[in-house]
């Protein structure tokens, strides 16, 4: 039987209709300045983010974008940016996780003026060794009858996803549907971009690092790196990859705070607790 944050996200679903804008499938909610807007991972699609707009479309307008096609990172760039454009959304806090972390610091290096503030989570930087660890699994995977490759990706949610989650189902029940829906290609597409070299921006905007060194994704002192790469970044040490999906009520804490620090004195409370 589906646990209650799964009966919760089907509402939400229903209450938040995807809409689309330039070719990119999103979702939008609530009024207040600044925009945040939520960029996720290699598996998922905008909805990933439906606890945190619970938590946070009370107080702010918060956008979420499937990531579309594209080329290169530079292409997906362009393609996110134009988006931005097309809602009017001039100066925004941009929070990514994972692949959305890494293309989240490619557009803080690409067009800092853009940003009000950033959060890089469960990521790594554009270090030669990360980009090389990840080209070799692009290699493997490519070799890889589709049919195989999601067997392979469902047996890793299965086993380790709920292992390293902290034993919540939420992550591991999302993820295993995100398999069915991603293709081998689009799969691809998205996990080679993350072999894509660009410099580190040197940030003037506040900025966060969520990061774990239990993350069955990024290895351990890759994880790490991330705090020397930024080391002005406020920081935060949580469990697993996905913690905005196990663990929202503390990742939206740590969330509120920054805001609340940087960007709105004070930040409200949501209305009810996740």
């Amino acid at each position: 039987m589906p646990n209650i944050p799964w009966r919760r996200y089907q509402a939400f679903l229903q209450a938040h209709p995807y809409r689309e804008t330039n070719g990119i499938a999103y979702l939008e909610a609530g009024q207040g300045d600044p925009p945040l807007v939520f960029l996720h991972g290699l598996l998922e699609t905008a909805d990933a983010w439906w606890q945190q707009f619970e938590d946070f479309s009370h107080a702010l307008r918060v956008v979420a974008p499937t990531l579309p096609a594209f080329d290169t990172l530079e292409d997906l760039a362009e393609r996110v940016l134009g988006f931005l454009d097309a809602l009017g959304l001039d100066h925004v806090v941009l929070v990514g996780n994972s692949l959305g972390g890494y293309l989240a610091q490619y557009l803080a290096a690409r067009a800092p003026e853009r940003l009000r503030a950033a959060v890089f989570s469960n990521t790594a930087p554009p270090l030669l060794a990360f980009r090389l660890r990840v080209a070799l699994r692009v290699a493997r995977y490519r070799r890889m009858p589709e049919e195989r490759l999601k067997a392979s990706l469902r047996r890793f949610v299965e086993k380790r996803v709920y292992l390293f989650e902290g034993a919540s189902p939420l992550p591991r029940d999302y993820l295993l549907q995100a398999v069915e829906r991603i293709s081998k290609a689009t799969f691809l597409q998205r996990y080679q971009a993350l072999t894509t070299p660009f410099r580190v921006p040197r940030l003037e905007i506040p900025h966060m690092v969520i990061y774990s060194t239990e993350d069955q994704l990024i290895p351990r002192g890759i994880a790490r790196e991330m705090l020397r790469v930024y080391p002005e970044a406020e920081h935060h040490h949580m469990i697993g990859h996905f913690s905005y999906l196990s663990d929202p009520r503390k990742y939206d804490e740590h969330l509120g705070r920054f805001l609340n620090r940087y960007i709105l004195f004070p930040f409200p409370s949501p209305p009810s607790s996740t």
